[in-house]
């Protein structure tokens, strides 16, 4: 493992034990064994670090999305709601690094979109992006961490209630 991989893994451990607003680049160095200024090679700020933290967090608990082998683009959004709903309920301090650094930041919640949008037209061999990138907008409500507080006991019933809305356009 290269020192870049060691200082994103043991940051993820901190980040799990204390949060990220109490991990510092300098604790993460020494517990790998190479100083402060070497890991600011890696990372030129604490925050690059951890904007990296989140993306890499965010291809794990979407790695089913990924390799998602379905039918249809309606179970498709389904698994990748869900993929963050999970995230959420099960991983609040990785959950509360995206939001910070991911999901505050344009540029790469931007990226993180179009992303998706790309994955649904890999998924669906369709060139439909302007298409995709509007369903993952309608559908912000069940993905974005900005919503979280508001994914209840009601979220599978109000995801399938604005699938009704757009059915006949991805059917």
């Amino acid at each position: 493992m290269n020192t870049q991989d060691k200082i994103l893994q043991v940051a993820k451990q901190l980040v799990a034990q204390k949060g990220a607003k109490s991990v510092t680049v300098t604790e993460v160095a020494e517990r790998i064994g190479v100083t402060h200024q070497a890991a600011y090679k890696h990372f030129k700020s604490k925050k690059q670090l951890m904007e990296q933290l989140a993306l890499l967090w965010l291809d794990e608990i979407l790695l089913p999305v990924t390799s998602f082998e379905g039918k249809s683009v309606h179970d498709w959004l389904w698994l990748l709601v869900s993929c963050k709903k999970n995230a959420y309920t099960e991983d609040r301090e990785m959950f509360e690094l995206y939001t910070h650094y991911i999901s505050t930041n344009m540029k790469l919640e931007d990226q993180h979109n179009q992303h998706l949008a790309q994955l649904l037209c890999d998924f669906s061999s369709e060139s439909k992006m302007k298409d995709y990138q509007a369903l993952i907008q309608a559908f912000m409500v069940f993905q974005h961490p900005q919503f979280a507080n508001r994914w209840d006991e009601h979220f599978q019933e109000n995801f399938e209630a604005v699938w009704d809305l757009v059915a006949d356009k991805f059917v």
